[in-house]
């Protein structure tokens, strides 16, 4: 896939010291964040990339308040509010010249195709594409800095919420797998203080999946999703 396919999104380094008070996510103080972060995502797989200035924007003509209300199923006040958050927080910054508003990369961040976070939004409500796209970003940052290998713990950390399903992530990872997304090797390790665990490395992806106008997910893995709590 050409390079311009790409958009930096928010992530996190999963080798950053549990001793740190940094928190990578720009949302993380915002209640109730994941229309914030779904707005996010959306605008982001309809954006544009400007190839003289290395960023994403999104023009006004492209999207509508209305619309992105219905696809994200709250009310249009909702989505100016959470726009002004976004803007708030330093993800997008208004171009009054261009009518549009242009994405700032994250301090963290992730090189994702936009038709990846569209697929995925497309499966809301059959998995959290929310969570799901957080800990791709969380993977391909691990790949683009060749982070040798990571665990589940290791993503919840990342994530900043130790409460998030880790049966959620072992799905993410194995229906990845399954349709050719994402390459990995697994290998349970044991560990007298902590019993045994798996440790994933050499981790790759092939972005091909993407060119798939509708997203891979198996009546299998549906019913997986559909039994797993997040």
């Amino acid at each position: 896939m050409k390079n311009y396919d790409f958009r930096n999104t928010m992530a996190a380094n999963v080798e950053e010291p549990r001793s740190s008070s940094n928190n990578p996510w720009p949302l993380s103080e915002i209640p109730r964040n994941r229309i914030a972060y779904k707005l996010y995502y959306y605008l982001l797989s309809l954006s544009a990339r400007d190839n003289d200035m290395y960023w994403a924007f999104i023009s006004d003509k492209r999207w509508k308040k209305c619309d992105a209300a219905k696809i994200l199923n709250c009310d249009p006040r909702s989505i100016t509010n959470n726009l002004k958050t976004l803007v708030e927080k330093g993800l997008l910054k208004r171009d009054e010249t261009r009518k549009a508003y242009i994405f700032i990369k994250p301090v963290v961040s992730a090189s994702i195709p936009y038709q990846i976070l569209t697929l995925l939004l497309n499966l809301d409500g059959e998995i959290d594409s929310v969570l799901a796209i957080r800990i791709l970003s969380i993977i391909q940052h691990s790949v683009q800095h060749k982070i040798s290998s990571f665990t589940i713990t290791d993503i919840k950390w990342a994530l900043r919420n130790h409460n998030i399903s880790g049966d959620f992530i072992r799905l993410c990872l194995g229906w990845w797998q399954s349709i050719g997304l994402l390459k990995f090797t697994e290998k349970i390790v044991y560990n007298s203080k902590y019993g045994y665990y798996s440790l994933y490395s050499d981790c790759s992806f092939d972005w091909k999946i993407a060119e798939k106008a509708e997203g891979p997910l198996s009546e299998e893995y549906k019913n997986l999703f559909a039994n797993v709590c997040t």
